[in-house]
This record gives structure tokens, sequence and C-alpha cells, in this order.
């Protein structure tokens, strides 16, 4: 938008599918424990990876924002094959500069795809609990936005800084709503040390995020 510097991304967008409102967002007035919401309302692997923004125009299954967010249908239609739909996004910002692209598309039969290997497929509605004999991951209900088939594997390298294994635990793009619980069983750590001791990521220059938490000793 001309003159925008609003970090945040836009004021009002709306998609209407063959002149029907499908989705309409409105950053008028959203609460404050509602704010989370908004790792849901965008591409969050997206904006991790580029840290560029864009909107989901449907709904996920775990998104219960309030009115600043209206959807129809959950902001999904269909395509009919070899028929023609009419898609038309408008953007607007605060004071009513506006942006609008319209396209048709056209349905192509086409099949989904299966699900892609995990070790492990976590359900949004339920407590989860993910566990080997090296760690233990819990996923409350209502942490996820939707059903994740969850990778894990475990590093065969090692470190010198490290006193337990290292483990792949999925990835850092699915947007949560809620905390999740992770206990990593270590090798042995001398008594001294074990007052800062921390679990621990890697990032991709190999340096290590510090997650904190405390050492507990299980018998």
């Amino acid at each position: 938008m001309e003159g925008n510097n609003n970090k945040n991304g836009i004021y009002q967008l709306k998609m209407l599918v063959n002149g029907v409102l499908h989705f309409h967002f409105s950053a008028n007035k959203i609460p404050l424990h509602e704010t989370k919401y908004a790792n849901a309302l965008i591409d969050y692997k997206e904006n991790k990876k580029s840290k560029d923004i864009y909107y989901r125009c449907h709904r996920l299954p775990g998104f219960n924002a309030g009115k600043y967010v209206q959807f129809f249908n959950d902001g999904f239609f269909e395509v009919k094959e070899d028929k023609m739909t009419s898609i038309e996004i408008e953007a607007l910002d605060y004071t009513g500069n506006y942006s609008r692209k319209k396209i048709v598309v056209r349905g192509q039969k086409r099949y989904l795809p299966p699900l892609p290997y995990h070790d492990y497929y976590v359900k949004r509605t339920i407590n989860n609990v993910f566990k080997t004999y090296f760690i233990e991951l819990k996923i409350p209900k209502g942490a996820i936005y939707q059903n994740i088939p969850l990778r894990y594997h475990e590093l065969k390298e090692t470190r010198k800084e490290t006193f337990s294994r290292i483990h792949g635990v999925h990835h850092e793009y699915e947007p949560l709503h809620k905390d999740l619980f992770l206990s990593v069983r270590s090798g042995i750590i001398p008594d001294y040390l074990k007052e800062k001791a921390f679990i621990s990521a890697c990032n991709q220059e190999g340096k290590f995020v510090n997650f904190g938490e405390r050492w507990l000793s299980i018998q």
C-alpha cells in the first residue's frame, strides 16, 4: 500500500468468490486475549522463512477468534471441473487506500496427496503424548490449530557441549496456540552442573538457543 509502513500488515482484507463474500478480516478492534490467533491467520511457515505476510483466506480448524474475522463456509469453495470461478481479493489500509486483484480459475480433476511419512499423528482436540526412551513431548489439547503428522528422528552426531543425545522434533514452522512440554533424558551430569543444565535448540548457524527450565531427577 502506498505510504503504508505498518509491519503488522493490512487493515482490511476481503475475498469474494463469484461475487459472494467468503472471507473478511478487519483490524478495527482485536481483543488482547485473541492476538495469538494471528499465527493461524497468516501463512506462518512462509513468515518464518521470509518475514513476508501472506494471509490465509480460510479458517484452520482451531481458529476461534472473534468477529474481526468472518468466514463463509470457513473460506472454502468448490471449483468444479472445467468450470470457471471468479476470485476477487481486496486489501485496504487504515486511510482507505485499497488494492484490488481479480483472477479467474478453471477446475481440473486432482487427487489429494497422501499424508507425508510421520512417526505420530497429533490430534488438536485431545491431549497428546509422544514418548521414546530418551524424550517425552506433551502436546495439550488446543495447542495446535490443525491435526499434524509429527516427525521425529535422533541425530547421530554428538557435541562435546551436550550431556544428552541430540533429537530432531518436527520443525519450527507449525503455529502454536499453547506451550508444549518437552523432557529429555540426559547422561550423567556432575552435581555442580545440574543447576545450570537446560534444554536448547541448535539454530542454522550451529549455535545453541537456551529454552531454560530445570533439572529433574527421575528415580
